[in-house]
């Protein structure tokens, strides 16, 4: 797989040297730079330790989209049980009616199922780089697993996203104990999630200079929150745009195309958005919490001239004229999606009367 890094066209991904690992086909990662990764995936660090998240924007992303499912179970639900009242007071239909109730039973443990995979499930998983000792931990949801970062090798394995149009491939850039001569892959741990250069090439490329370099090598980074405004939160959500969450923030320039760029995707991604919102309020937080927290003391107790605070940048808040053309945006969005779900409404019971 070729990519363009730094100017040039080079060779990022062999696929001619595919290895299997626990969990199926992965490719050595075959080149990897040190530049800046736009990307939120740093918890923590210090001078020694650096904790960092494999994704944290597409997991409530998806979880909102989940709890969609039981928003749309439950509306079929309360459709079922309309038909069925309907028909036990004119025509009863045994066969029909038994199969509306049985969805109906059914969803009910599907639904709290779903509920608690989103408060519970698929929570950040931090890594943690120890430069003074020179190991690599894995807080998962059953274990910590310890490894040794000079027998780790990176390699990248393509998953596909559910919940997406035809299920959008992702790359997992992954860490393993590689035996190069029997070529035998032992344990190894997802330190990154997204596409193949900032989740893959560049984000190797930071561990390997923060584990084996001196920390003068180290791009800058960006420190990311785990307890964002709901603002920012919609400013970095995966249904919005980027250009138009850099701009809320003030990393990017506002001007008109922004503002209208914000009342469309606003208000088309509303739905998912206060999904979103709920999922993240509901979901229970990183693992490893007690051991690794309170977040930021490593960063916190870093000396004021340290080259990691120079580094380092941080979510801004939101720039004021973002703050009203949001709270307009999601105005109209409201007015929108009401009127849309009124006029279904109106249709079913039109048909059905």
């Amino acid at each position: 797989m070729s990519k363009i890094l730094g100017g040039e066209l080079v060779e990022v991904v062999d696929f001619s040297s595919a290895v299997r690992g626990r969990e199926g086909v992965m490719y050595p990662l075959a080149h990897w730079r040190t530049e800046e990764v736009d990307l939120d995936f740093v918890m923590d660090v210090g001078d020694r330790e650096l904790v960092v998240a494999p994704d944290l924007t597409m997991l409530s992303g998806a979880k909102g989209g989940a709890l969609w499912v039981i928003g749309i179970t439950i509306l079929v639900d309360a459709v079922f049980l309309y038909f069925t009242l309907k028909s036990m007071d004119m025509q009863p239909d045994y066969v029909m009616d038994g199969i509306a109730l049985g969805f109906i039973l059914i969803s009910i443990p599907f639904c709290v199922w779903i509920l608690r995979s989103v408060r519970c499930k698929s929570r950040i998983e931090p890594v943690l780089f120890n430069r003074e000792d020179g190991t690599v931990k894995h807080y998962g949801a059953d274990r910590v697993t310890t490894l040794d970062w000079a027998n780790l090798k990176p390699f990248i394995r393509i998953v596909r996203a559910v919940g997406t149009a035809g299920g959008a491939q992702v790359q997992l850039l992954v860490l393993a104990e590689f035996d190069s001569t029997s070529r035998r892959v032992g344990r190894e741990v997802v330190v990154g999630r997204g596409d193949v250069v900032s989740a893959g090439s560049l984000r190797y490329g930071f561990f390997e200079a923060y584990m084996g370099k001196t920390l003068e090598a180290l791009p800058a980074f960006r420190l990311a929150s785990l307890h964002m405004s709901w603002m920012q939160r919609i400013a970095s959500s995966i249904w919005m745009v980027p250009a138009l969450g850099a701009s809320w923030l003030g990393e990017r320039p506002w001007s008109g195309w922004i503002a209208l760029g914000t009342i469309i995707n606003t208000v088309i991604a509303l739905p998912l958005l206060a999904a979103e919102l709920v999922a993240a309020k509901i979901s229970l937080g990183p693992r490893g919490e007690a051991a690794l927290g309170p977040w930021k003391k490593r960063f916190a107790a870093l000396p004021e001239d340290s080259k990691l605070r120079t580094l380092a940048r941080h979510r801004g808040g939101m720039f004021a004229p973002a703050r009203r053309w949001l709270f307009a945006s999601i105005a109209i969005g409201c007015v929108f999606w009401l009127a849309v779900g009124a006029f279904w409404v109106m249709l079913i019971t039109s048909k059905t009367a």
